[in-house]
C-alpha cells in the first residue's frame, strides 16, 4: 500500500531564522492546517523528550554535529572526589542521617585514590560508588547498600556537593550551546517552529518576538538556563531567562518584613528547593537573580515585554512553590502572567513534568504522583494546597518519588478550560491513574499528552481548539459515566495525532483529519494484546493502535489489576473515527493512526 507523502511549509519563519534552521526543516514533516491565535488564549503543552542536539547532550545530534563543539562549551555535568568535596560532604547539611553521612565520607575517602584527576558522569560516578566496600570499625561497609539507603533528595545534594564547575581560564564560565542545524529531533524542530509561529502572530512584523524562560520548576534553577536561551535564540525569539523558582519567591516575599532577604538566596535555594551551592557552580546567574529581586517590582517589569512565557520541565509541586507565595496566595508574577494570557497578550508554553501543573480554575486537580492498580473507585492521597503537601526542597522530592497515588486540588498553573492533564499516559500505563483522578475531581475530561508530542490549545470565549503536533499523540478521556455497575466502568476515548484539529464546544468533540490520512479497512482480524497485561506498561496504547491499523471494529485484552481478573473491550461504533497516515521525515518515515468515539468497557470477571 501507498502513503501519501507530504513536505513541511515553514514559509512563516522570518529570514533570519530560515538562514539558521532551513537545512533541519527543509525536507521535514507534514504541513498542518494551521491554527490562528487571533482573538485567543493561546496554550502549548510540550512532552519533556523534544531536546535538541546541545553540548550537554548529543543523543539528538547528527554525526557533523555531535563533532561540532569546541572545547570552550560546557559539556556533561562533572563529579570530582576533590578535597574540598570531601569537607562538604562531611560538613554540610545535606542529611539527617548522620551515620550514613560519615559511611559515604568514609567511601569517598577510601576510593579517591582511584579517581584522582578523574572527572566523572553522573553515571560513571554512581557505578563507581556502588562497587566499592570498604572496612571501619563499625565492619565492612558496601558502596551498594549505602547508595541503596540514601533518600532521592539526599542523592541530588551529594551530586551538588561533588560536582565541578566547568571553567576557562579563573574565571569564565563555559556555557551549553545548542545546534539547531544539526538536530535530529524533527519533532522538536517542529515543536519549536510552531512555538515561534504563534509568538510571531503576537509581536507583529515589527521585531523579533520576545521569549522568557523560567526553569524555576526544576531544584536546580541555573542548570539548563543556557541551552534554552541558545536554543530560542537560533529559533529566531529574542530570549530572556526569568529567574523565578521557590527561593526567589520566598526572598520576594520575605522583603516585606525584612529588607535584606534577597541577600539570604543562597539559604533559600538550600531550604526550598534542596539546592546546593549554585551560587558557585553559576555566579552570573546567582548576581543576576539577586540583583532581580532587590526591585521594587521584581520580574514584572520582563513579563510586561514578553509575547512568550516558557515554563521549562519541572514538577508541579516545585511549580506551585515558585509561582505562590509562603502563604499560599498566588504570587505578582503570575497574576500579571494570567492576565496578560487571558487578554491575549501573551503566550504560555509549558514543557514535560511541569505540564501536570496546569489546572482549570472550575474544577483544579494536579497529579503529582503513584499508580493506581483498582478499577472501581479509588481515594487518592489528596493535599487542598502545594503548601499542605510539602514547604521544603527535600519534602516536595522525597513526596514525588512516592508510588503512591497523591493529587493536589487547587490551582497551580491554572490555564485550561477544562479537564486536567497528565503525561506520559502510554509509554507508563497511566490509563486508569488519570480516570480515577478525573472522577475524583468530578471533572468531565482527562487529557493525557505522550512522548513526541507537542499541543497548540486555543480557548477561545465559546470553544477551545487544539492541534496536535509530532510522532505521539494526545489522549482524551471523557469519563462523564459515572453510575457504573458494581465491577464495571465505562468511558469514551480519542486519540489524535499529528495533524488532527480538534473543537471543543458545549461537552462535545470533533476533530478534522488532514487530507493525507485515510479511513482504515477492515480485514477481518481482532487484535488482542499478547502479553494478556492489557495495562501494563504501553499495551493499552498498542491495542488501541492495533485496532486502529486493522480497522477491527473490537479489541479485547486481559489482566490482573489488584488480584482481580479484568477484560477490557475496545469497541468502534457508528459514531467512531479512525484515520491512517504516514508522514515522511527527512529520509524516514513515521506511522500515525487517530481514533475518536472510541466505547470503552472494563469489567472485573473474577475475584480471587
Amino acid at each position: 500500500m501507498r502513503f501519501p507523502r507530504l513536505c513541511l511549509l515553514n514559509n512563516m519563519f522570518s529570514k533570519n531564522v530560515k538562514n539558521v534552521v532551513n537545512s533541519v526543516l527543509a525536507t521535514s514533516l507534514v504541513a498542518l492546517a494551521p491554527l490562528t491565535s487571533a482573538s485567543a488564549s493561546t496554550l502549548v503543552l510540550l512532552s519533556d523528550d523534544l531536546t535538541v542536539c546541545s553540548s550537554e547532550n548529543k543523543r539528538y545530534c547528527s554525526e557533523d554535529g555531535k563533532n561540532s563543539f569546541s572545547d570552550d562549551v560546557k559539556q556533561k555535568v562533572i563529579f570530582d572526589i576533590t578535597d574540598e568535596a570531601l569537607v562538604r560532604v562531611s560538613e554540610y547539611p545535606w542529611t539527617e542521617q548522620e551515620e550514613l553521612k560519615k559511611q559515604v565520607a568514609d567511601i569517598l575517602k577510601a576510593v579517591k585514590p582511584k579517581f584522582e584527576n578523574a572527572k566523572l558522569t553522573e553515571r560513571q560516578f554512581v557505578r563507581a560508588l556502588r562497587g566499592v566496600s570498604v572496612n571501619t570499625f563499625e565492619g565492612t561497609v558496601s558502596g551498594r547498600d549505602v547508595w541503596q539507603s540514601l533518600y532521592e533528595f539526599e542523592k541530588r545534594n551529594l551530586f551538588d556537593l561533588l560536582e565541578q564547575k566547568q571553567v576557562e581560564g579563573r574565571n569564565n564560565r563555559l556555557r551549553t550551546q545548542v545546534n539547531l542545524a544539526q538536530n535530529t529531533n524533527v519533532e522538536a524542530d517542529l515543536a519549536y517552529q510552531k512555538l515561534f509561529e504563534l509568538s510571531s502572530e503576537i509581536a507583529g512584523n515589527k521585531r523579533k518576538p520576545r521569549i522568557a524562560v523560567i526553569t524555576g520548576t526544576n531544584r536546580d534553577p541555573y542548570a539548563k538556563v543556557d541551552y534554552y536561551l541558545n536554543l530560542f535564540e537560533q529559533v529566531g525569539f529574542d530570549a530572556t531567562w526569568l529567574p523565578l523558582d521557590a527561593a526567589m519567591q520566598t526572598a520576594i516575599t520575605a522583603k516585606d518584613y525584612e529588607k535584606t532577604a534577597c541577600d539570604s538566596l543562597e539559604d533559600f535555594q538550600v531550604k526550598r528547593l534542596a539546592s546546593f551551592r549554585r551560587e558557585v557552580l553559576y555566579p552570573d546567574l546567582f548576581q543576576q537573580q539577586v540583583s532581580e529581586c532587590k526591585k521594587s517590582e521584581p520580574l514584572i517589569g520582563t513579563i510586561k515585554r514578553m509575547d512568550a512565557i516558557y515554563i521549562a520541565d519541572g514538577s508541579p509541586l516545585l511549580s506551585y512553590h515558585a509561582f505562590y507565595t509562603p502563604t499560599g496566595s498566588q504570587s505578582a508574577a503570575l497574576n500579571k502572567i494570567l492576565d496578560m494570557y487571558k487578554n491575549n497578550e501573551v503566550l504560555v508554553a509549558i514543557e514535560g513534568g511541569s505540564v501536570n501543573a496546569v489546572t482549570s480554575d472550575a474544577k483544579p486537580l494536579s497529579i503529582l504522583t503513584g499508580v493506581v492498580n483498582e478499577v472501581n473507585t479509588v481515594e487518592p492521597v489528596s493535599f487542598a494546597s502545594g503548601n499542605d503537601a510539602c514547604s521544603l526542597g527535600a519534602d516536595c522530592i522525597a513526596l514525588e518519588s512516592e508510588r503512591e497515588f497523591t493529587v493536589v486540588e487547587s490551582a497551580i498553573l491554572p490555564f485550561l478550560p477544562e479537564g486536567i492533564i497528565d503525561t506520559q499516559v502510554s509509554q507508563r500505563g497511566k490509563q486508569l491513574r488519570g480516570i480515577h483522578a478525573a472522577l475524583f475531581s468530578a471533572n468531565t475530561r482527562l487529557f493525557g499528552l505522550d512522548n513526541k508530542t507537542s499541543v497548540v490549545m486555543l480557548n477561545k470565549e465559546t470553544h477551545s481548539e487544539i492541534e496536535v503536533i509530532g510522532s505521539g499523540g494526545l489522549w482524551l478521556f471523557d469519563v462523564t459515566k459515572q453510575k457504573n455497575q458494581a465491577g464495571v466502568r465505562e468511558f469514551t476515548s480519542h486519540y489524535f495525532t499529528h495533524g488532527d484539529t480538534v473543537s471543543l464546544r458545549n461537552g462535545s468533540v470533533s476533530v478534522e483529519f488532514p487530507s493525507w490520512k485515510y479511513a482504515t479497512q477492515l480485514t477481518g482480524s481482532q487484535p488482542q494484546v499478547t502479553s494478556a497485561q492489557a495495562f501494563a506498561r504501553n499495551n493499552f496504547y498498542k491495542l488501541n493502535e492495533m485496532m486502529c491499523k486493522t480497522g477491527a471494529k473490537q479489541a479485547l485484552g486481559n489482566d490482573k489489576v489488584n488480584e482481580q481478573e479484568v477484560s477490557i473491550a475496545i469497541s468502534q461504533n457508528s459514531s467512531a473515527l479512525a484515520r491512517l497516515g504516514v508522514v515522511k521525515a527527512r529520509g524516514s518515515e513515521f506511522q500515525v493512526c487517530s481514533l475518536s468515539q472510541v466505547a470503552n468497557k472494563l469489567t472485573v470477571s473474577q475475584n480471587l
